[in-house]
């Protein structure tokens, strides 16, 4: 909440983002050369940093240098850093999807974005904004809101992940919520506190191995 801003002012947004970005491929890399099987790594992409006119060699860069495949590589943006110059967010996806590299808009509810909009950017999944989570299990109308993003991100094939999950009952309200006429869950995935608060690359490949040793044989 006070770095990043500060960073943006700053401009120092722009390199330590590429920065982020690379070291991020090298440690899915070295999870590999460790025998965890292959798990996608997600990166925060700034507005700043969006709009970089090299934006999209970096990221190449970034994947050829590490020697990870790009299926492996997912960005995130933000809903408001996405709907800037709409036009320009269609054409860098495209690009970008064309090479392997998922898009998530993420905070989705916080800005301004349309369904129509979101059809065209064609991304693999939203994260919905923790506004909407963080009082789901006790305000129906957020409860309502969740489920009705959710129903209208599926019906154009996009997934969803809530984010900011950090009571059981938050997650016992979105694993109730289910369609009429199906027995699908509400969100494909969620995300938060109740399962591990931000650790080290370290402690990740620990975390692996407890929740999961299965992930540590090819």
């Amino acid at each position: 909440m006070d770095f990043i801003p500060v960073a943006e002012r700053s401009g120092l947004i722009v390199p330590i983002g590429e920065w982020v970005l690379n070291r991020a491929c090298r440690q899915q890399k070295e999870w590999a050369q460790k025998g965890f099987k292959e798990i996608p790594v997600a990166v925060n992409i700034s507005a700043k940093q969006f709009q970089d006119p090299q934006l999209i060699s970096k990221i190449e860069g970034a994947v050829r240098d590490s020697g990870i495949k790009p299926q492996l590589l997912e960005l995130e943006l933000t809903e408001t850093t996405a709907m800037i110059e709409i036009e320009r967010t269609i054409g860098i996806i495209r690009q970008l999807k064309e090479k392997g590299i998922s898009i998530i808009i993420d905070d989705f509810g916080s800005g301004y974005s349309s369904m129509a909009w979101l059809k065209q950017l064609n991304v693999r999944a939203i994260k919905i904004d923790r506004f909407f989570i963080q009082n789901i299990a006790h305000d129906p109308y957020d409860a309502a809101i969740v489920k009705a993003i959710v129903s209208m991100a599926h019906s154009i094939g996009i997934q969803v992940v809530a984010e900011g999950i950090e009571t059981v009952e938050q997650l016992d309200m979105l694993k109730s919520m289910r369609w009429d006429v199906s027995t699908e869950f509400s969100c494909d995935c969620v995300q938060g506190y109740l399962f591990s608060k931000p650790v080290s690359s370290g402690m990740v490949a620990e975390l692996f191995r407890n929740t999961n040793p299965s992930l540590s044989e090819r």
